[in-house]
């Protein structure tokens, strides 16, 4: 799972305080550069990329089951793998207690490379978001994950197959600490490289550790050409804050539909921060339409003060419409895959 429920709240508060006022400065990294602790940040400064073991993992249609190792120094290796920059390349990054065989990352990499012909990147750095106990150390990784993901597409572009190729064609899905690890790519990429991403979806983006700091430390509407969010678990371990050019917040963002059926806390918690990689697979297959309403709050949406698209409507997931920006709301039902209910007009 994503985290541990209110025991990892419980350990989250504790390490805040104890933790917090003993982190070293500053930190520096060969080629990803330094790091510094700012006033207010609870967040650890990143562990060495020993540490944290990032690794990257290349499937296409030529590869589909069978991973290619990527890193961002070996053309030899690039050059003989199935990447292409004529194609655009898709990367996923797992979240806190996660890696790439998760439950839901690889049916995202199969849905993806089914719907188009693209490069699809895992991002493992389960080593440095493995402590269930040190939460705010793998918030603080997420910081050096996003460089070397950054680094790794500047490498990409200038020594791919088809090489040169453009930024235009990058695109990160981030869940829960991997959608603040999207954040952190693309603001480097365009701090270091002049180099804007195309795009960034951020799936439920963790709010513990993230919600009070600047845009700086957190992913935000300036990180990608378009960015889109997906709220489920919002008043709990994801965050209500509008952060991108289109925020979605299926039933409130909060509660999803069958989860109070779960067992125990931890099981309700997991299941609402779950929707979300979950919505956004069945967005990629087709399988809803995922009808969202541009509206100011839920509660004006559910007095049924914002059924028409005067404002225009747009999709949540796979193809939220870019010309939308704002919030949008909708409703979901209880059994997988989970559609939107659609609304009845006035």
């Amino acid at each position: 799972m994503a985290f541990t429920g209110a025991t990892f709240v419980v350990f989250f508060a504790v390490t805040a305080l104890t933790q917090g006022f003993f982190l070293p400065k500053k930190v520096c990294y060969e080629s990803y550069g330094c790091f510094k602790q700012t006033f207010g940040l609870f967040q650890k400064l990143p562990q060495s990329p020993a540490e944290i073991g990032t690794t990257f993992h290349l499937f296409t249609r030529q590869n589909k089951q069978t991973a290619q190792n990527l890193d961002d120094t070996t053309e030899g290796t690039l050059k003989a793998s199935n990447f292409r920059n004529s194609r655009r390349t898709i990367f996923v990054v797992h979240g806190f207690l996660e890696n790439i065989n998760n439950r839901w990352v690889k049916p995202m990499k199969d849905a993806l490379l089914e719907k188009e012909n693209c490069n699809v990147i895992l991002v493992d750095w389960s080593k440095g978001a493995s402590n269930p106990f040190n939460y705010l150390q793998a918030a603080g990784n997420t910081r050096l994950v996003g460089r070397q993901i950054s680094v790794l597409i500047k490498f990409l572009i200038s020594y791919g197959n088809n090489a040169p190729g453009s930024a235009d064609r990058f695109y990160i899905v981030g869940f829960s600490l991997g959608a603040q690890t999207a954040g952190y790519a693309g603001s480097y990429l365009k701090a270091r490289y002049n180099l804007m991403l195309d795009r960034i979806t951020g799936l439920d983006p963790a709010g513990l550790g993230f919600n009070l700091v600047t845009d700086e430390f957190r992913l935000d509407k300036t990180d990608a050409t378009f960015v889109d969010i997906i709220h489920t678990d919002a008043n709990l371990v994801g965050t209500f804050r509008a952060v991108g050019d289109a925020d979605f917040y299926p039933n409130g963002g909060k509660d999803q539909p069958g989860c109070r059926a779960e067992k125990g806390i931890v099981g309700k918690i997991a299941c609402d921060h779950m929707r979300a990689p979950t919505y956004y697979i069945a967005s990629v297959k087709g399988l809803c339409s995922w009808k969202a309403y541009p509206c100011d709050s839920y509660q004006l949406f559910q007095q049924g003060k914002c059924k028409q698209c005067t404002r225009g409507c747009s999709a949540m997931g796979y193809n939220a419409d870019w010309h939308m920006t704002g919030k949008f709301y909708l409703k979901t039902n209880s059994q997988e895959p989970f559609c939107d209910i659609p609304l009845v007009k006035n």
